[in-house]
Order: structure tokens, then sequence, then C-alpha cells
């Protein structure tokens, strides 16, 4: 097939607004998948060859057999889906730097914002992952990305991401901080990328530049039966078992075991917010389309588990040398959003407990 063809054919896939993520569902999350499943390959099928769409095809009945499982045989069937050549090999792994997302032009800026009830001086530590104590593991809700026993660090591309991942809430009551990699050391990176989403290919397409698109289409296609498992606007988070969170709990799982020795971590796009699911509203797929503003890229969340080397305080000592941070700031001290997170990309430093 031409290549002229092929792009042709995927973006008009990439268009359809059932296939758009994140996905919502009403009911029944194995059910919403397979629905989803049937249609894709069918789709997909027009323009690729019956061995790629048998692959494709493989790859989806994997992830369905693994909503069913038990935690222990379903990490032996994603192991097994690790193992499918075109699943593993178009699956992409940022190793290197991690893309400019957001606003930023030359460094990556990610950010963390937090609700607070005390009105006093708050420590760089206070913006950092839980402390990993037993007393947090009773009270830790489910995350996505996450597993109960676990502490991890979640930052995201904006401010206002981190806003709407918060909730709804008055700005008198959110500290924030900015963190980067810390570039005086050359960790080595090993980040499971799941941050693009259908729209960012049509946006390229109409020549939108910012799109950040780390996949090529033609490996994109059999990534993306996973990445819409993973992304999913969950209904209710009140739930100790969110079923919808199964994909990631395993992902997460996965990523611990057998890539600790790195700044290990997954880069995802929000779910939070049902607003950005563009299947939510009455012509929202051509909004996005023409949209100059509502870049993927401005909604990218990173979680980073902690390692196994924990200090006195239960911080992890990894995260704490990979990262430096700013000091925190208050919400309310700024007029805008935009203008909290500009105020937060200077005096960073190295994260230090007492500080």
């Amino acid at each position: 097939m031409k290549s002229s063809h092929f792009h042709e054919r995927f973006i008009e896939v990439m268009s359809n607004e059932e296939l758009q993520l994140p996905l919502r569902i009403d009911d029944n999350y194995k059910q919403t998948l397979q629905q989803l499943y049937n249609l894709y390959c069918f789709q997909i099928s027009s323009f690729l060859s019956e061995k790629q769409v048998n692959a494709i095809r493989m790859i989806c009945d994997i992830i369905l057999q693994m909503v069913d499982e038990d935690d222990d045989e379903a990490m032996r069937v994603f192991e097994r889906l690790m193992q499918i050549r075109v699943f593993k090999d178009n699956l992409h792994i940022i190793e290197n730097d991690l893309p400019i997302d957001g606003y930023g032009r030359k460094n990556i800026n990610l950010f963390r914002l937090r609700k607070i009830n005390e009105n006093r001086k708050y420590k760089r530590s206070d913006l950092f992952h839980d402390p990993k104590r037993e007393e947090n593991y009773k009270k830790r809700k489910p995350y996505r990305y996450n597993l109960a026993e676990r502490p991890s660090l979640y930052l995201s591309t904006t401010a206002y991401c981190c806003y709407k991942e918060l909730g709804s809430l008055d700005n008198q009551n959110i500290l924030g901080a900015m963190f980067r990699l810390n570039s005086e050391l050359n960790i080595p990176l090993y980040i499971v990328d799941l941050g693009n989403r259908p729209i960012d290919f049509i946006k390229q397409n109409n020549k939108y530049k910012k799109a950040n698109i780390g996949y090529k289409e033609s490996e994109y296609l059999f990534v993306y039966p996973f990445i819409a498992a993973c992304s999913v606007v969950v209904p209710s988070k009140e739930e100790r078992n969110i079923v919808e969170y199964k994909m990631t709990e395993i992902l997460y799982k996965w990523l611990v075991r057998n890539h600790n020795d790195k700044l290990c971590g997954i880069r995802y796009f929000s779910c939070h917010d049902a607003c950005y699911s563009i299947t939510d509203k009455d012509d929202n797929l051509i909004f996005e389309r023409n949209s100059k503003t509502s870049f993927t890229k401005y909604f990218i969340n990173y979680v980073f588990p902690v390692g196994k080397i924990m200090d006195d305080k239960g911080y992890c000592e990894k995260l704490k040398e990979s990262f430096v941070i700013s000091t925190p700031r208050f919400m309310r001290e700024y007029a805008t959003i935009k203008e909290f997170e500009e105020s937060m990309k200077y005096a960073t430093q190295l994260m230090k407990i007492d500080k």
C-alpha cells in the first residue's frame, strides 16, 4: 500500500468519534472494550493486511482476558502480551530526554499541586510523594497507575492539569511547585509512553506542530487497544476496587518488577475530567480538530514509582536525586493559574527534606 493511501485511511479511522480517548463507559468495562475493539478491527481491516489485523485482534483478546483474571494470572497474561513482538516493538519507551510538553520551550517543566489545610510555611518535601509508611496504606485510595502498597510521585505538564485533577477547588487552599529532571545526573529512563490520543494525529494532519506525537502511525495502530483500556473516565473514585484501573495496575506492577533499577514511569494523558472526553459533547471532535489551544501536551501526567531505598522519613532516595524542585507557592497569591505556573519556573534546587 502506498504511504499516502495508508496515511489517508489512518486519519479517516482516527477521526471516528467512537474511537476517541479517553473512553466514557455507562455500565460494563469489558463490554465497552469489546464493542470498541470490534469497531476498531472492522475499521482497520479496510487498509491493513489480514495478518496485521489478526495480530491486533490477538492483542485485543489478550487485554480482554486480563479483565477477568485475578491479579497473579492477569500479570502472567500481560507478560505474554509483552512477548508479542508487534506489541512490544511498537510500544514507545522514552529512554532519553522527556518530551517537552506543556508550555515549555527548552525545558520539560512538570508540576505538582496539593490541597492544604493549614496556613503555614511549607517545605519542598510537602510537594513530594507520600512518605512510605504503613499508616498511609490504610487510607490510600486507588489511583490510576498505582498500587495501594506503594506510593508514587505524580506530576503534570501544566499547573492547570494539576488543578483539574484536584477537582473544583477554591484556590485559597492550593499549594504548588515545579519539578525538573536533575540535569547534573545522567539518569537512565524507562518511561512507557501512553500519552497520545487519536486526535493528536488529526491535529498534526492539520499542520499543527504542537501535537507532540511519539508514535508513528503504523506503530500506534498496534498499541491503541492497550492505551484505550488504560484511558477510561472512572464514574466513581470512591470504590476500593475500580475495574477500570485493572490494566493500569498491571502495567505499573510489571514496570516496578522489571525496570525499577532506572527512573521508570508512565506518561499518559489525563482522564480525570469528563469534559476532556471528545465524545462528551456535540460536535466536540470538530472543535478539537481545529482548536489551536487544546493540545494533549497540556494534559499530560507522569507517574514515577518509588524505589527500594528510602531515607529515614520515608522518601525515595532515587526520586530525590532525580529531580530539582522549586520553592512551594500558594495559588492564592496569583491572579491566574498561568501566572502561578510562571512563578514556579525559577529558584529550583535539589529536593532536601529539611528545606
